[in-house]
């Protein structure tokens, strides 16, 4: 069975995206406030990356005061960065929502905040340092550092993959493990990754959202002794060092409907799934994205090029 870090599924990410001194971000809760993961409020983390597009589209952002700390909706974020001021991204925050009552002194709660806009994944070649880890991923374990590293690999997108080396000196069998929280809770999601996987290696892929315990949706399963798997069935064969293409997609937000993975080898041959079932019944949101090393022998294998997005 699939090993998998339960108690770490809340982490919180680093923020993505670049940093924007000139812009405070503030009054929001902490990218690993459980509260927030599970209501896909606003935390710290879509601040910083809706600052950071404001400023990259030359747009003027009016941030709320420390002193305040409100909790602010999706609708005074898009006025504050689209150049209005703080008082009316402040009048924005608290008109109450269709479903939720005025909050207490005119400013807004957390049940009053509007889920915040989907954040994207992007895992390219800027985002990933040599010989380090990327940013905005939770890895486990932290040594040895070469369990998880980001090597030269010519043959990969962008010339750099992120590297999983299993070996026996790992103390949980789940481990080396790296994920990214996201909150898509509606629509459709899409995950695109390269990944090569050498003979002995075993590397799970998962989409889960945050419960406790977690539920599960898209799962896959990649060695190659097995080829790509999900829900029992061989999807696509492996050959050792070679590159594949995945992408995965399933609609969220509603009762588990079927998802699809499509899986391009290096000689551009295409293995589509069909409809598939979500691994648990009342899986509905993508708040966990990970790959793990979960085989029972040494083995090497590398990711590249992760990319997830959210569709309306």
């Amino acid at each position: 069975c699939v090993h998998s870090p339960a108690r770490l599924a809340t982490d919180g990410p680093t923020p993505p995206g670049p940093q924007v001194p000139a812009l405070q971000v503030l009054g929001l809760p902490a990218d690993d406030d459980p509260a927030a993961l599970a209501r896909g409020l606003p935390t710290a983390a879509h601040g910083q990356r809706w600052a950071a597009v404001a400023a990259q589209a030359g747009a003027g952002a009016v941030l709320p005061a420390a002193r305040q700390a409100p909790v602010w909706n999706a609708a005074a974020w898009a006025l504050a960065l689209g150049g209005g001021t703080e008082a009316q991204a402040a009048a924005a925050s608290a008109a109450p929502s269709a479903s939720a009552a005025a909050p207490t002194a005119g400013r807004a709660t957390a049940a009053d905040a509007d889920p915040a806009p989907p954040l994207p994944l992007g895992f390219d070649r800027a985002a990933l340092p040599l010989g380090a880890r990327p940013p905005g991923w939770r890895m486990q374990p932290a040594r040895p550092a070469e369990a998880l590293a980001v090597v030269l690999d010519a043959a990969a997108p962008g010339g750099r993959c992120l590297q999983f080396t299993d070996s026996a000196a790992m103390r949980f069998p789940f481990e080396p493990y790296a994920h990214h929280l996201l909150n898509h809770v509606q629509g459709r999601s899409r995950v695109r990754f390269a990944l090569r996987v050498y003979a002995t290696a075993q590397i799970t892929h998962e989409w889960r959202d945050t419960a406790a315990p977690y539920r599960s949706g898209p799962s896959l399963r990649i060695s190659v002794a097995g080829g790509v798997q999900a829900v029992g069935r061989r999807i696509a064969p492996v050959e050792a060092g070679r590159w594949l293409n995945v992408e995965l997609s399933a609609p969220l937000g509603g009762p588990p409907g079927p998802w699809q993975v499509q899986v391009t080898d290096d000689q551009g041959r295409v293995h589509d799934s069909g409809p598939l079932p979500a691994r648990s019944a009342g899986w509905q949101r993508l708040e966990w994205l990970g790959f793990i090393a979960d085989g029972t022998a040494p083995g090497v294998a590398c990711v590249a090029a992760v990319q997830a997005d959210n569709l309306p």
